[in-house]
């Protein structure tokens, strides 16, 4: 049953309209693109197969360039905390990040099986993205049809390659995304004609595994229990809807309560609650400059501006849901779509990269609103009419692209392509990786590759700041959990802050690491001030230990004395 349901989506992409879910105008089986009344042409792309690997092709095109890219922050801390638990350390006891612990457990098998380098976080996010891609065809299929399901799929690759550059792509709301699907999908299956109470089981694990990249990927396990209500058969309440329901919420404990019995027996257990529950409840709650409204309309703004590839069509998609879709399905599709927008909400920053939750939905809409066109103009026209709407909506995909994408990703995908075709060198090419607060990729690869040449592989190096790729590529650990050290400083994370950093200066002196780095922005950083004179007890620590060997770019690098 769970090959089966591995198979879902490849089950999907040849199924039949879903009941109660298809949009009365488009008629999936006679689809524009699936008929079939051409001769061989039509006939092959209604194979089952076909269409969903033209489109994984497509996204493997696209993203294939992003191989290339280098690490942003938080990506460089997801492998050295993977890569340390490899080496046996334990996160949050020996190595701090806020993440739940899947995040880092996926970093690690990608390090185990492409290398201690950047590139395995980046096969990593293109296989994930495969599969999304995959899972967003089989569901839009089944739903509104194969032209639906092809601009759903493709949709979701450009969105994501071209809106969200190096910085944004490789975190934790890819897996989560992934795995909400994996639980509609499973979800669905529950749904058809002969429901198994582990489809259930499955569904509700895959919403415990998504909680365990992201704490707000639970907020799936409603809208798959309200799935398994809105698709009763009658049998009774407690073969329909409570027996089910508990099935699904046993699968949704089971990931967690296996991930919380190994950091229980490993001695991590409290340290992981006390930062991947409490600290993270005591950010999402802090205040921040604007109103939550204020913030919200920003954000707002910023979506419908920054993916103007998949928007405006969703909002077509939208009104075509809530018009021509049955019950069943417009609760489903729009039920989703709130979730997704929860998840962003509930964080309370509205960082971009925070909206890859919603951009699966936001596809699949935008899917169902082209196709909703196309079919109205086709049926009401000759092929020769038809024909006219592809090469219209081709142009305007391409005017989109023409007009929004070099402005909006010149640094990141398309260097990537350019340092892909050998068009830019390496040093020009790492060059173009900066960021928020002054973030130079550049000048952190020359400072790691500095400290591995002085340094032994058993000696530490200390980093005031988030920089945490200096000791991922310098192959070094921290001499305490803190390797990167911001929340011991930002003004956003006061939770524990004065305890953590006694902690750290007395991690510290009890260990010396071979060399503390230093960071002199000149003032510039805006979440806090991170050079020393800001901060008199770690300055007292270095001034009395360290001696000023040199420096690289904003990095200030201190050897100890002997």
């Amino acid at each position: 049953m769970a090959q089966e349901l591995m198979r879902s989506p490849a089950k999907l992409l040849s199924a039949g309209a879903w009941r109660g879910s298809v949009i009365s105008v488009d008629h999936p089986q006679e689809s524009v693109l699936g008929s079939g009344r051409r001769s061989g042409a039509g006939r092959f792309l209604r194979r089952p197969t076909v269409l969903p690997t033209l489109c994984i092709l497509v996204a493997l095109l696209i993203g294939s360039p992003t191989l290339t890219y280098r690490f942003g922050r938080d990506q460089a801390m997801f492998a050295y905390v993977g890569d340390q638990w490899r080496a046996g350390h334990m996160p949050y006891r020996d190595s701090w990040d806020n993440k739940p612990p899947a995040t880092y457990a996926l970093a690690a098998l990608a390090i185990a099986t492409f290398g201690h380098s950047q590139l395995s976080s980046r096969v990593a996010d293109l296989v994930l993205t495969l599969c999304i891609v995959a899972c967003i065809f089989g569901l839009t299929r089944a739903m509104a049809g194969p032209l639906a399901a092809c601009v759903a799929a493709i949709g979701y690759s450009l969105a994501y390659y071209l809106h969200f550059d190096y910085w944004h792509t490789a975190q934790a709301e890819v897996a989560t995304s992934l795995f909400g699907l994996l639980a509609l999908i499973a979800a669905w299956k529950w749904m058809e004609a002969s429901p198994r109470h582990l489809t259930a089981v499955v569904a509700g694990a895959c919403v415990g595994l998504a909680a365990l990249f992201k704490l707000t990927g639970a907020l799936f396990l409603p809208l798959v229990v309200a799935m398994i209500i809105w698709g009763r058969k009658g049998r009774g309440v407690w073969r329909d809807v409570v027996a089910p329901s508990m099935m699904a919420v046993a699968g949704f404990v089971l990931p967690i309560a296996v991930a919380v019995a190994y950091f229980a027996a490993h001695g991590a257990l409290l340290h992981m609650w006390d930062v991947v529950v409490r600290f993270n409840m005591n950010y999402a709650g802090q205040r921040i400059e604007s109103t939550s409204l204020q913030v919200l309309a920003s954000a707002l703004a910023q979506v419908g501006a920054g993916m103007a590839l998949v928007v405006p069509p969703a909002l077509v998609g939208l009104l075509g849901v809530c018009l021509n879709m049955g019950r069943t399905g417009k609760s489903v599709i729009l039920a989703w779509f709130g979730v997704s927008f929860l998840m962003v909400f509930l964080q309370h920053r509205f960082f971009w990269y925070h909206w890859l939750a919603v951009l699966p939905a936001l596809s699949v809409l935008a899917g169902i609103g082209v196709a909703t066109i196309v079919s109205r103009i086709a049926r009401r026209s000759n092929r020769r009419g038809t024909t006219c709407v592809w090469i219209a909506l081709a142009m305007t995909v391409a005017g989109v692209m023409i007009l929004y994408v070099p402005s909006a990703i010149a640094t990141s995908y398309t260097n990537a392509v350019r340092f892909w075709m050998g068009r830019i060198s390496a040093r020009e090419f790492e060059a173009s990786f900066t960021g928020v607060d002054r973030y130079n990729y550049a000048e952190a690869a020359a400072a790691a590759a500095y400290l591995r040449e002085h340094t032994s592989p058993s000696q530490t190096i200390a980093v005031w700041g988030f920089e945490p790729a200096i000791q991922f590529l310098a192959r070094r650990r921290a001499p305490s959990r803190f390797v990167a050290t911001h929340p011991l400083y930002d003004r956003h994370l006061p939770y524990k802050q004065q305890e953590w950093r006694r902690g750290f200066l007395s991690d510290c002196a009890a260990a010396p690491p071979a060399y503390f780095v230093t960071i002199d922005t000149g003032g510039t950083r805006t979440e806090a001030p991170v050079e020393l004179a800001t901060w008199p007890d770690v300055r007292q620590f270095v001034e009395e230990r360290y001696t000023l060997e040199g420096r690289i770019g904003q990095f200030r690098l201190y050897s100890r004395r002997e």
